[in-house]
């Protein structure tokens, strides 16, 4: 077997650091979209702990006609085009991760709610209420 001029058995995948003709051609990966800029004018200003976990069990008819059905933290969404989109969601003090496995997109909103209500802000400010349908 002849030396490998990259230190080790995986080859040219893991280049050494002190090796200044290694190939760093690859486009290094950012977890964000863009910096964080501190909370936008979009944000609910009602403070809420992070522990506080609201119980959004149940059916809940959107704004935009769209019927939710949540149990627990997923989600059933029916916008009147087809086939249901089903999503995982984790609400962390006001703010509520969405992740649809359906189309492996991760969405991001500002919670607000109460009781029989509710209101999701997207990053780029749009609005959805919810009502509770009884």
């Amino acid at each position: 077997m002849s030396p490998n001029p990259y230190g080790g058995p995986l080859g040219r995948q893991f280049p050494r650091l002190s090796d200044p003709s290694a190939d760093y051609r690859q486009q290094s990966f950012g977890a964000w979209q863009k910096p964080f800029a501190g909370l936008q004018s979009s944000a609910p200003q009602a403070p809420a702990s992070d522990s506080y976990q609201p119980d959004l069990t149940g059916n809940w008819r959107g704004s935009g006609g769209e019927s939710v059905e949540v149990q627990r933290n997923r989600a059933r969404i029916w916008s009147g085009h087809g086939q249901p989109c089903s999503c995982v969601f984790f609400l962390v003090g006001r703010r509520l991760i969405a992740y649809s496995p359906d189309t492996d997109v991760v969405r991001k909103y500002w919670y607000q709610g109460e009781v029989n209500q509710f209101t999701l802000i997207d990053e780029a400010g749009n609005v959805m209420s919810f009502q509770r349908v009884h």
